[in-house]
């Protein structure tokens, strides 16, 4: 499990359990049953969010193996419909033998929203956890994901959707595919907010439009970006996993959390280049089982990085495998030292250092 190292600072939380449980015992819980969230909110002042989760896991959701994390602050407009097909794909998803646990997480919602979470919560496996602070969209996934146990992970934005059938699809590969960590399918754009209140199935055959039609599955590095269409020009970023993909839990072991410190609202694309840069591939569904809103006040429409952008372009993408290919890296004067001398043959000696370095030392250089 990731642990609080990776939390960079402490977050007050209020943590709600949902299901009709048997009361939950521990010091301050022990007067609480999880049946009554109504009347019990409980703020607890959690260094780690994982703390949170794990007195407030019920015993009976141990084999569950998909989380899906859903940050509702400012989306009161778009829960309807969300809620209710959230339901559809959890309950295609347990046909097919994979139960969901469906997080939400919010910062000080209407009583009304409130009401609306928890009622949909007790209809379903799943919890509410309610911030003091905004950690924004990044921090957010990131305490969820922390608080995690499931091996499968995916978003659920709520002015997002997905065919009913797209967590059964996407688990499918990666099982498929164990050295693979994040699956993704081909994107339906939506441009009309009434749209989502319809069927998938209605959705994809009104918006005739796909992206990432042309991925190919196992797809690494190169095709996360493109390449600027004239000599000079910028990179373009392709972040093919987009909106709703799946990925296992610990590629945040590996690979650490969304940096949105450091990547802004690329933070997303960010990671999936970081874990392709160490070589992973991803898989991809030709068919189109995600949907997009084009939503014009999203966070990462209105709070582009563009120096997020570059970070993501010079740690990753300037600098493709091979990482030192003699090709595109310029001989420099390393000011090399001691290569008649003798320190012994180990691998690690002077010698083999100075010796792997010839190469891309030049005397004459600069």
């Amino acid at each position: 499990m990731i642990g609080p190292a990776l939390l960079k600072r402490p977050i007050p939380l209020i943590c709600l359990s949902c299901r009709d449980q048997k009361p939950i015992k521990g010091s301050w819980l022990d007067q609480y049953n999880p049946g009554e969230f109504f009347e019990h909110l409980l703020t607890l002042q959690c260094i780690d969010p994982s703390a949170a989760s794990k007195l407030a896991r019920p015993e009976s959701i141990e084999s569950i193996q998909i989380q899906l994390l859903t940050c509702t602050y400012r989306a009161k407009d778009f829960l309807p419909s969300f809620l209710a097909h959230s339901g559809e794909w959890i309950s295609t998803t347990a046909v097919h033998g994979l139960e969901v646990l469906h997080t939400f997480l919010d910062m000080e919602p209407e009583l009304a929203t409130r009401r609306q979470l928890l009622a949909t919560l007790s209809q379903r496996k799943g919890f509410f956890l309610e911030l003091k602070q905004d950690p924004g969209l990044y921090g957010a996934w990131n305490t969820l994901i922390q608080s995690s146990e499931e091996e499968f992970i995916s978003n659920a934005n709520p002015d997002d959707c997905r065919s009913s059938d797209q967590l059964r699809h996407l688990v499918a590969m990666l099982q498929a595919h164990p050295e693979r960590m994040v699956a993704s399918s081909v994107l339906v754009p939506i441009k009309q907010k009434d749209y989502l209140s319809w069927s998938f199935n209605r959705i994809t055959n009104q918006c005739r439009q796909r992206w990432f039609s042309d991925v190919d599955d196992g797809y690494g590095l190169k095709s996360l970006y493109r390449e600027p269409p004239v000599p000079g020009g910028a990179i373009e970023s392709h972040n093919i996993p987009h909106c709703s993909p799946v990925w296992r839990r610990i590629i945040h072991a590996y690979h650490g959390l969304f940096d949105e410190e450091r990547y802004g609202s690329e933070a997303d694309w960010g990671l999936w280049c970081k874990y392709a840069y160490h070589g992973g591939l991803f898989c991809h569904c030709d068919e189109p089982l995600s949907g997009y809103f084009i939503n014009e006040s999203s966070y990462g429409r209105n709070q582009q990085s563009s120096i997020g952008f570059e970070r993501i372009v010079s740690d990753f993408l300037r600098s493709t495998e091979p990482v030192y290919s003699l090709e595109s890296t310029s001989r420099r004067d390393l000011f090399i030292h001691g290569l008649d001398s003798y320190y012994g043959d180990h691998r690690i000696s002077n010698n083999s250092i100075l010796q792997s370095l010839i190469d891309l030392h030049s005397n004459q250089a600069e």
